[in-house]
């Protein structure tokens, strides 16, 4: 009677273990579990981040693309104004050269009427 003793401890000792870890296994799964609902969140929070980013940056693009278009239009009305300013200082730079020649002929003129004059009182 001394063996079925032995197998009956074995089977109680076995059913008593896997009911232990059974227990702490559904704790372990319990945890497991708790860890994956927080992680799921955090996932939610990020996604949100994300889209959040994502509308901000396609906010940029429309405002770089803006500004990429306005600079252009500046770019053109500098070139013409540029354009405009070297074409009235080249004209004043002849104005000028013509003034400059017509006082060169007006001085020749005065100091050969004076050359003029010395000569007449010789």
């Amino acid at each position: 009677m001394g063996v079925p003793a032995i197998i009956v401890g074995t089977l109680v000792g076995g059913v008593i273990g896997s009911i232990v870890t059974h227990l702490c296994d559904r704790k372990y799964i319990t945890k497991l579990q708790k860890q994956v609902e927080t992680l799921q969140r955090e996932i939610k929070r990020l996604q949100k981040i994300i889209l959040e980013q994502q509308r901000q940056i396609d906010e940029l693009k429309i405002r770089y693309q803006a500004l990429r278009i306005w600079a252009y239009k500046e770019k053109l009305e500098y070139k013409g104004l540029l354009k405009g300013k070297i074409l009235f200082m080249y004209a004043l730079y002849e104005y000028l050269k013509l003034l400059k020649m017509q006082l060169n002929r007006l001085i020749y003129q005065k100091k050969n009427k004076n050359f003029l004059k010395f000569l007449r009182e010789l």
